[in-house]
């Protein structure tokens, strides 16, 4: 986690000494890239990585919405309690891919050069089992708040952000009981 913050530290300070003076669009379709990565915060340590592609309409140099699609990896985890042998182990991981298809609205808060904004994906995951156990799963509703940092350049923007996910879920699996869960959210990107 130090690691995490040293190097999102030395890319604002790299970005605040190099930033130029913006020719970055005020208006219109600003296509986004990003890199993320989810880490389980409850008692399902679920993690995820993987890509997005959002196409936005900015309309003005504060407000853009947009809508965006995705693939991630994703390793759930299971408990269910099992004896093998003399231990007993309640806990394993399945593989699965996702497809998030989500709407976003960004706000940035000022006009210049590193601005600080607030996002918001809401939507809904297609769920893509590697095993028969994990096709038990229904995902759906999904929200993820975001606050990040936008870095202007002369032809596109930079941003590193940290959210909150939410991932509603169920499971048809009688002997098991798996609900929704929560996770915190990295991400890095560009828009273009």
């Amino acid at each position: 986690m130090k690691r995490i913050l040293l190097v999102a530290s030395l890319t604002l300070i790299c970005a605040f000494t190099f930033a130029q003076e913006k020719d970055y669009k005020i208006k219109g379709f600003e296509p986004q890239i990003r890199l993320t990565f989810d880490e389980g915060i409850d008692y399902q340590r679920n993690f995820s990585f993987g890509a997005d592609f959002l196409a936005a309409y900015r309309f003005n140099e504060i407000v853009r919405l947009g809508a965006g699609a995705g693939i991630k990896y994703i390793n759930m985890k299971f408990e269910e309690p099992k004896y093998i042998g003399y231990k007993k182990y309640d806990a394993y991981f399945e593989a699965a891919m996702t497809i998030p298809i989500f709407a976003n609205v960004k706000v940035d808060f000022l006009k210049t050069k590193v601005s600080p904004y607030l996002s918001v994906d809401c939507g809904y995951n297609i769920f893509i089992p590697f095993s028969k156990y994990a096709q038990d799963n229904k995902l759906g509703f999904m929200v993820r708040p975001a606050f990040g940092v936008d870095i202007r350049f002369q032809k596109c923007v930079l941003f590193i952000e940290v959210a909150y996910k939410y991932q509603s879920r169920s499971f048809s699996n009688t002997l098991a009981t798996y609900g929704s869960y929560h996770q915190i959210s990295q991400a890095i990107g560009v828009s273009f």
